[in-house]
């Protein structure tokens, strides 16, 4: 039987003699190890969690081979029979973070490396490449390009490496080529 703790606080009566009204607002802190668990379960990692005032609760997963609805449909009643509606009425919804949505956590970087990335820096300028290594410090992109022959006519092609830490790094985000 799972045991729920939640700090409560008093509200106001709106009148009438039932006593007092309270509202026990669910917090990242308590729903974090629930979904952590469930995550450790499926060997999957947490993207994003969002816990709103109201109830909702957002959990955005993944897993280095990519998640499944299965996977997530399974972290989902995990978590859910883990809380008591009795207690607090809640709304879950489970997503994979989206492959249009920037990163949020070390280990996208390295789950998408050796994909096209489109990185924005913090001072706005814009890469994009090849993301050919990832570290603790930041992120290597490789890009193919035609440059014309020091000597002679035509083109010939030449790779550049942009090296780029997390600190410059404002956002970064997958590149689809059509």
């Amino acid at each position: 039987m799972p045991i729920n703790l939640y700090i409560c606080r008093e509200m106001e009566d709106s009148g009438g003699d039932n006593g007092p009204l309270f509202y026990c607002p669910m917090t990242e802190d308590q729903i974090r190890p629930l979904v952590e668990q469930a995550l450790e379960e499926r060997d999957a990692f947490l993207v994003e969690l969002i816990v709103s005032p109201g109830g909702k609760i957002m959990v955005y997963a993944d897993k280095d081979d990519g998640i499944g609805i299965g996977d997530l449909k399974m972290i989902s009643r995990h978590v859910e029979s883990e809380l008591d509606r009795e207690v607090e009425d809640f709304e879950l919804e489970v997503s994979s973070p989206g492959m249009s949505n920037p990163f949020k956590v070390h280990r996208q970087y390295l789950k998408n490396k050796g994909r096209s990335v489109s990185v924005k820096l913090q001072d706005g300028t814009k890469h994009s490449g090849m993301m050919v290594e990832v570290s603790e410090k930041g992120i290597t992109l490789e890009n193919k390009k035609r440059v014309p022959k020091e000597k002679g006519k035509g083109k010939v092609t030449v790779t550049e490496r942009t090296e780029l830490t997390f600190d410059q790094i404002a956002q970064t985000k997958l590149e689809f080529k059509f």
